[in-house]
């Protein structure tokens, strides 16, 4: 029976399988790949091998038998594909719609909570994928980010009438380092503060000829008639 749950079995067309709670980190790892291949062609200038032997060409001739059709072009028959259109076909082949309702919702009510800015967009990102209806624009993407603020930084940044995603982002991580500044600040002066109120109380001093005496700290007497002690009458 299949369960409820991020690890349930999803099935694809052609009864391909993938788990939920893995897809996410199929995602990642296939984008740093890609991330990683760029910066080796830009700034090292190593691309990939490209093979002219018969056994490589047959097996980039079998290509469509690999990789379904649609995954093959980004359908104007440019032969590109890119990074956002494979995605897109990636969740449309592999991932249900009891899944994608699942994520929709979760993006819908996300909050930053007890999450870092930084976490909290990390988590932003990877579930806008499944509300893009909800940020069709940049300025709806930024509202959307600030709604799910913690309720001050939220007041903060909504006087500022910010426009753009990059803007709101920048915005929290900043207000985010001023409150981490100013908590370290108290932390660091409460120690001083503490022993300024909290230093030992001295005796008065009395001196005489060639010595110097502490004078005893002698309690008040109390009105109350139990302490006060009786005096003696004079015989009579």
């Amino acid at each position: 029976m299949a369960h409820n749950t991020e690890n349930q079995s999803l099935e694809g067309g052609s009864g391909q399988q993938i788990e939920s709670s893995n897809m996410e980190i199929l995602m990642k790892s296939i984008a740093d790949m890609r991330q990683h291949q760029l910066l080796l062609e830009e700034r090292l200038g190593i691309f990939p091998p490209r093979h002219n032997s018969g056994s490589a060409g047959q097996t980039l001739n079998q290509g469509d038998m690999i990789m379904p059709e649609e995954f093959s072009s980004n359908g104007s028959g440019s032969g590109t594909m890119t990074w956002n259109r494979f995605k897109d076909l990636f969740i449309d082949k592999y991932v249900p719609d009891v899944a994608r309702d699942r994520k929709f919702y979760e993006f819908m009510s996300l909050t930053k909570g007890g999450m870092s800015v930084s976490t909290y967009n990390d988590k932003f990102t990877r579930l806008s994928r499944y509300g893009a209806e909800l940020i069709a624009t940049d300025e709806a993407k930024a509202k959307k980010l600030i709604r799910g603020l913690d309720p001050e930084m939220r007041k903060q940044l909504s006087y500022l009438r910010i426009k753009t995603y990059e803007d709101s982002l920048n915005r929290a991580l900043d207000y985010e380092k001023e409150m981490e500044d100013q908590l370290a600040t108290r932390i660091r002066e409460r120690p001083k503060q503490f022993s300024a109120r909290q230093g030992p109380a001295k005796r008065p001093m009395f001196s005489a000829p060639n010595k110097t005496f502490f004078r005893p700290l002698v309690k008040p007497w109390s009105t109350g008639s139990t302490s006060v002690p009786r005096t003696a009458r004079p015989p009579t």
